[in-house]
């Protein structure tokens, strides 16, 4: 089995992060749960997890101030995703709101920091 490299890595964390910004409260319903509960479930999991976060700080491609963030918006997520919600309660709840800024301030600091990617 093929370790992937860090440019897939960062390209894949960096992917996490937009399954879960602002822009799926706008996706029809169908896609905002699959979105979330398929795509950045699996995704937070892998990429947002301590493992991959520390392969991308050691490699330079994440600062502290990020693996934080990753790790906040991890807790978050399975926080929320253990619970029942209607797609409206996603769009409009302050928790969903929360998780959904801080995914979208975290994007904006991994695209400032490599904006050609890893």
């Amino acid at each position: 089995m093929t370790e992937i490299t860090m440019r897939e890595l960062y390209d894949l964390y960096v992917d996490t992060l937009e399954r879960c910004s602002s822009i799926v409260r706008s996706l029809p319903d169908e896609e905002l749960l699959c979105n979330l509960f398929e795509e950045f479930d699996v995704q937070a999991r892998s990429y947002l997890h301590e493992v991959s976060l520390t392969k991308l700080h050691d490699a330079g491609v994440i600062d502290d101030a990020m693996v934080e963030r990753s790790k906040e918006i991890r807790r978050r997520w399975i926080a929320l995703e253990c619970q029942k919600w209607t797609t409206e309660q996603i769009r409009c709840d302050s928790e969903w709101d929360a998780l959904f800024t801080l995914c979208d301030s975290l994007r904006l600091m991994a695209t400032k920091r490599n904006p050609n990617g890893a």
